[in-house]
């Protein structure tokens, strides 16, 4: 009997939580929250060697197959909150909301991305011997760079129904 390997499916996250809650309120008001909680997903960690060698052509790393999904992203985590308040006429009603995603600021992570070190002014690479990157990169310093960012998005909006 061989031995078998088990590989993550890219959407597995392990575990998946969301939970909604709503309040009406007096006057035409209302109040939602929606938290949404995910496991990190699985992802393919890059081929260093073939990464910096095809860098300068394709201008992405390349993943390594042979450890395919074998690294997971953090847990992803999110709270939403939106306040409507609703005008009703004879045959129309004017809705307007606010609605603010991620409203806890919550850092979230994405696949980490390959490339080479930029000089101080970004116009070009730095090199280990000082001299034009070379076409195979090989005197390229391989970067690579994780990605965590998490602001709060608020939206205003009006709805018209008729």
């Amino acid at each position: 009997m061989g031995s078998r390997i088990s590989i993550e499916w890219v959407v597995d996250n392990r575990h998946l939580f969301s939970a909604t809650l709503g309040y009406k309120m007096k006057n035409d008001w209302d109040l939602g929250l929606k938290y949404r909680f995910a496991g990190g997903n699985p992802y393919t960690p890059y081929d260093l060697a073939a990464s910096q060698q095809n860098y300068l052509l394709l201008g992405q790393g390349i993943p390594d197959a042979s450890l395919l999904n074998q690294n997971r992203l953090s847990n992803f985590n999110q709270l939403d909150f939106r306040v409507d308040k609703k005008f009703n006429f004879k045959k129309t009603s004017l809705g307007i909301y606010l609605d603010v995603q991620n409203l806890l600021m919550q850092k979230n992570e994405t696949k980490p991305n390959f490339t080479f070190k930029r000089n101080e002014d970004n116009t070009g690479f730095v090199t280990t011997n000082g001299q034009p990157i070379s076409s195979d990169g090989s005197n390229a310093i391989p970067v690579i760079l994780y990605n965590k960012t998490g602001h709060p998005l608020p939206s205003l909006g009006l709805i018209f129904e008729f």
